[in-house]
């Protein structure tokens, strides 16, 4: 029932495909044997090739196919992004819930130590392409990019911040991810490696990712990728992205102030997290429980 409350009830289809699941206990049991053979081995990894081919839902929505053309047309700036060692996509079009005015949120995963160089930096290119989520004022916000989470590699352990009372759908969005971008400095399961013990709270864990939206993972660093973070790496290059960082900073606090309480529990900030995601499903589900509770 809880499962069906939070899929079905919130436009997030329930996977239908369940070899895409195994149990936790089964997979900490696998790792403390260890003894598994090397042919073994490769034939786990051909079986789990085999089920990316297939799609994790009996049929992907309408919006699939626009939206994955869209994103496939943007590979140069997801491997122009100065200081981003990974792109995840996340939320709605990783639950296959699009709808005509979905936006597109992603997790980053940036340099260690570069945590604001890479979020200035990536605000900049996204205002650029004009495809960056905040400033559209008419409400539109098809197609429009939302830079929901920033992550330091060395803080990519979520479980910190985990917060029954705040965002309790976390660890449904981390294991819900698809890596669109890797600049290969990091393996491809990084981010759920890192989250094993988050991911724990799931009655069932996600073999790889339990959505396959027809995208290979973008990989290498184009060159002004790299003539940016040579340049921002100098003395004069580290002075201005300070200054900018100051006046964003004093934006940000300004505009987290004006939340109301209840919203800003969702909003993090600090040298290692940028979170800026309001999540107000556990609002939504409350009255659905609620509701049911009263049949």
């Amino acid at each position: 029932m809880k499962r069906i409350i939070f899929y079905d009830s919130m436009h997030y289809p329930y996977p239908q495909h369940e070899d895409y699941y195994r149990y936790i206990n089964e997979i900490r049991r696998n790792e403390s044997e260890g003894n598994e053979t090397e042919n073994n081995s490769e034939e786990r990894n051909e079986t789990v090739s085999d089920h990316d081919k297939v799609f994790s839902r009996e049929t992907p929505c309408t919006l699939m196919n626009e939206y994955r053309e869209y994103i496939l047309s943007l590979q140069k700036l997801f491997t122009s992004l100065p200081f981003v060692r990974q792109i995840y996509l996340c939320n709605s079009i990783t639950f296959n819930a699009l709808h005509p005015w979905s936006d597109i949120d992603i997790c980053i995963i940036c340099h260690r130590g570069y945590l604001r160089a890479a979020r200035i930096w990536s605000v900049i290119f996204f205002l650029y392409y004009k495809i960056k989520r905040s400033g559209w004022r008419n409400g539109d916000h098809s197609k429009k990019f939302c830079l929901s989470f920033s992550i330091d590699e060395s803080a990519a352990d979520l479980y910190p911040i985990r917060n029954s009372e705040g965002d309790r759908y976390l660890v449904y969005r981390l294991a819900h991810t698809v890596l669109l971008y890797s600049d290969d400095m990091l393996s491809d399961s990084f981010l759920w490696q890192a989250n094993k013990k988050l991911l724990s709270f799931l009655p069932h864990h996600p073999q790889r990712q339990t959505i396959n939206i027809g995208i290979e993972v973008f990989r290498g660093n184009a060159k002004i990728k790299k003539l940016i973070e040579k340049v921002t790496q100098t003395w004069t290059g580290r002075c201005v992205i300070f200054l900018i960082k100051q006046s964003r900073k004093q934006r940000i606090y300004y505009k987290k102030n004006k939340l109301s309480v209840n919203v800003q529990k969702y909003i993090i900030i600090s040298n290692t997290i940028l979170k800026f995601y309001d999540d107000k499903r556990h609002t939504i589900q409350h009255k659905i429980r609620t509701m049911l509770s009263k049949w």
